[in-house]
């Protein structure tokens, strides 16, 4: 479906509404999460933000706070006062912005391994990232996409991506723009402090893979410092793709989620 602007969206299931965010390059990440059982108490609505296939384009910089406007529209447009917020990646940190934006229309906020370029490790990892954007510089866009996630993901994520999700590699190489155009710089140049995070009072749900490094451990802990009410819970095995690396990782990631939303709900 189409939203009035102009945004691909699809709304599965009935219940309370939990809107999905997600992150950079794959925009249909969230396929196998929804479709797992635990789940299916839930109206699931996602979306492909800005800049992927089947959403508006983009004309310049595109900041963070013009993409939470943008998923605050679509539930405006859906008629939901108010919803559970899902985000991935650099659709965690829109997340964050969206209860920062509109906190009456988030329910609760539920972060996987949240963009966070605050924490110490972020420079270098930025340094190592920067081959990549090299990649696309040169116009070598399937190469730089394939860097990327090799770096977050691990260098079988294509294999990994195919048994999942439709399509999905193809995603990936095909909205290299929107990642490297806009995704990347706006986390770059995007603000988020302990003042502004103290603002944030709904229940958090920090989710991370045991495998997936240093760089999101630290921004475990900083939701933990500068959001004290932030739970925990970790997908055993899981890298940075944690919510479809494979049938197990959504699964867990799924129940984790499922219980999070059974505490807070209404």
């Amino acid at each position: 479906m189409l939203s009035a602007k102009g945004f691909k969206y699809e709304v599965h299931g009935k219940g309370e509404p939990v809107l999905f965010i997600h992150g950079t390059l794959i925009a249909d990440t969230f396929v196998p999460l929804i479709a797992e059982p635990a789940l299916g108490r839930y109206q699931k609505i996602t979306y492909r933000r800005r800049g992927y296939e089947g959403s508006p384009r983009y004309t310049g910089p595109f900041t963070i706070e013009e993409q939470a406007q943008d998923a605050l529209d679509l539930l405006r447009e859906l008629d939901n006062e108010s919803a559970h917020i899902v985000g991935h990646s650099h659709g965690g940190a829109i997340a964050l912005q969206l209860a920062l934006t509109a906190p009456r229309v988030v329910r609760s906020l539920v972060l996987l391994e949240p963009a966070l370029t605050m924490v110490p490790s972020a420079s270098a990892f930025f340094e190592a990232a920067a081959p990549a954007m090299d990649k696309y510089r040169a116009g070598d866009a399937a190469g730089a996409a394939g860097a990327f996630i090799t770096l977050v993901a691990g260098p079988h994520w294509r294999t990994e991506v195919a048994n999942v999700i439709p399509r999905g590699v193809e995603q990936a190489e095909k909205d290299a723009a929107a990642a490297f155009d806009v995704d990347l710089p706006s986390i770059g140049a995007w603000r988020f402090d302990r003042d502004l995070a103290s603002r944030i009072t709904q229940p958090t749900l920090s989710v991370i893979g045991t495998e997936s490094g240093r760089l999101m451990e630290e921004g475990q802990l900083l939701c933990r410092d500068w959001i004290p009410q932030t739970e925990t819970f970790s997908v055993k095995g899981a890298r940075h793709h944690l919510h479809y690396q494979d049938a197990d990782c959504s699964s867990q990631a799924a129940r984790g989620i499922s219980e999070f939303l059974q505490r807070h709900g209404v």
